[in-house]
């Protein structure tokens, strides 16, 4: 193991198991995303599970339940093999080739990762657009202007109403669904450690009893309130009462006893079972309540009759009541679009002397304002994990400093060993930082912190640019409103919102008629679904960056280049009293 590794195995108080791991050893999914992790790759444990499943079912025509580094290897070699970059590619037409190739491949992996329906809303929306626009170019004295037009209106509205409507439908399904799935979850892993606490009780290594041979019947008193604390302590937190689990690795217990493809949803409900104290960490006590409490709830005939009640609670949310509200405005569209038709019928009843188009103009304008709201949230989102991961910057450097000298100073800054690198620091150095210090945070945490330290878009960061970012004072919501106005997505989105105007506007009486009005909605309404293929790229990119990471770091544990070694299923995170212990002067 090399010196650089072995640091890390001391700064993580025992992090590692010290159990080297050849890459012609069988691992199964958990101890894959177990390697990831152990070096600082936080992939979603859905995309690991996924291009796991898919190697295995390519291995021999079978889905295998271990695969070797090998395999896994010869599989992003074989079947993925145009995943990479494209620099330095001279033909336009081989790059446009090799992208093409990429996009197939990428795009097959996220159909299995459940992106069906975000590929089928995109297509919708920028059909539904093309057609609003396409219809207003028709000339008025043309022979064809009535019924392409209105043909043309009519499907737009179909392509809108599916896509609400199905989500507001099938929401409540869902959520019964993702309920009940959460629920036999929770029985699931408590059942699971309850029977590894039985075999700790008689052999304290769980490897070595099958779980088969345990005769273990949930219940029964062979299983103590003793044996239990004590299976908890020495097994879950390593004797160290002290230890409180988080959301990771609470996710990485969940994967490796469970060992099922499961929601991030699925993790989220584990802990709000267990956290008793919602302080979204999982001390022993509360470990010991949860395991020693009575009864599954999974079992109970009746509680199908509490999801239900809770679905239907859950449907009446914001996001639903915006969508019903576009939903309604499309389908008030199609019932005008037919009225005028021939033998087409009557709407007073419904909307009195008021053009339908009023109705239905307010009623999407609405919808469309969640569309609008959505695209801040994320950019907010955005920005609030930026600033949580200056913080984790901060605490590392303040920690590092305060165990060498016992308190900070600017040239303490050699905790981040920029020396070693001519004075520059790279993403890697910047990946092993946070990996080094026990803290295993997402790959776009690590690239959004690297990319706004970076000011100069080097590639390599400098003790000046640190010192710069973290003694930066910036006020949120200004800063918040500056990404919006350089967020493609948000103007997109508002674009929507202004082009329902073009359709609203006309229907007030004394409004006089003008094609103007209807192209600015046709081209809005064109502009919001090009907005939709926007996201869907990014999720692309995004698909295409964790298969490139997946495959590189795969690449360098066949090779040699990094020690293979696994890493136990609790990481040690910073105690509370670190961060308490001083704060970053900025003189």
């Amino acid at each position: 193991m090399s010196s650089k590794h072995r640091s890390f195995r001391m700064e993580r108080e025992k992090l590692f198991l010290g159990e080297e791991v050849d890459a012609d050893e069988k691992l199964d999914v958990y101890q894959l995303q177990n390697l990831f992790q152990g070096y600082g790759y936080s992939f979603p444990i859905i995309s690991v599970i996924a291009i796991f499943t898919w190697a295995a079912q390519q291995e021999k025509g079978t889905c295998e339940e271990k695969l070797s580094l090998k395999q896994i290897d010869m599989f992003f070699q074989r079947d993925l093999k145009h995943i990479a970059r494209t620099e330095g590619i001279p033909s336009y037409f081989a790059r446009m080739n090799n992208s093409m190739k990429t996009y197939f491949d990428v795009v097959r992996l996220m159909f299995r990762l459940g992106y069906n329906w975000l590929f089928i809303d995109t297509t919708l929306y920028v059909i539904a657009g093309l057609l609003l626009t396409v219809a207003i170019l028709i000339p008025e004295s043309s022979l064809v202007y009535y019924p392409h037009r209105a043909n043309m209106d009519l499907l737009a509205s179909f392509s809108y109403i599916f896509c609400s409507g199905r989500f507001v439908v099938m929401f409540p399904f869902h959520e019964f669904r993702a309920r009940v799935n959460s629920e036999k979850r929770v029985d699931g892993l408590k059942l699971d450690l309850l029977r590894r606490a039985h075999i700790h009780k008689h052999e304290k290594k769980a490897s070595d009893v099958s779980l088969r041979e345990s005769n273990f019947v949930v219940g029964e008193s062979n299983t103590s309130i003793v044996d239990i604390l004590s299976y908890i302590e020495e097994v879950l937190y390593s004797n160290d009462v002290n230890l409180q689990l988080t959301k990771l690795d609470l996710e990485m217990l969940v994967f490796r006893y469970l060992k099922q493809n499961y929601a991030e949803r699925v993790t989220e409900d584990i802990l709000a079972a267990i956290d008793v104290s919602r302080d979204r960490k999982i001390g022993v006590e509360e470990m010991h309540r949860f395991l020693c409490s009575n009864g599954n709830a999974s079992t109970n005939r009746f509680r199908w009759l509490y999801h239900v009640h809770s679905s239907l609670k859950a449907w009446v949310n914001k996001s639903v009541i915006f969508s019903l509200s576009f939903a309604l405005g499309s389908l008030t569209s199609i019932l005008k679009n037919l009225s005028l038709r021939k033998n087409g019928f009557d709407l007073k009843w419904l909307y009195g002397d008021k053009n339908p188009s009023y109705y239905s103009g307010w009623l999407i304008m609405i919808g469309c304002s969640f569309f609008v709201l959505n695209a801040y949230h994320t950019i907010q989102t955005s920005y609030e994990r930026e600033v949580n991961a200056k913080e984790v910057l901060k605490n590392c450097i303040v920690y590092g400093a305060l165990q060498k000298s016992g308190t900070y100073h600017r040239s303490s800054i050699k905790l981040l060993e920029i020396s070693k690198n001519d004075g520059k620091f790279q993403r890697k150095d910047l990946r092993d930082l946070f990996m080094s210090s026990g803290i295993m945070m997402q790959e776009e945490d690590v690239d959004a912190i690297f990319d706004t330290i970076d000011s100069d878009r080097s590639g390599n960061i400098t003790k000046d640019e640190i010192d710069a970012f973290l003694s930066a004072d910036e006020n949120r919501d200004i800063e918040i409103l500056k990404r919006c106005f350089h967020d493609f997505s948000f103007w997109a989105q508002f674009a929507w919102f202004l082009g329902t105007f073009g359709y609203l506007i006309p229907a007030y009486e004394g409004v006089q008629y003008h094609q103007a009005y209807f192209i600015v909605g046709g081209i809005g309404y064109l502009i919001g679904g090009l907005g939709s293929l926007g996201t869907l790229y990014q999720a692309i990119q995004n698909t295409n960056k964790t298969i490139i990471q997946m495959k590189m770091c795969v690449s360098n544990m066949v090779n040699g280049r990094i020690d293979i070694q696994l890493i136990s299923p609790h990481m040690h995170r910073f105690k509370d009293d670190i961060f308490k212990a001083s704060t970053y002067e900025k003189t």
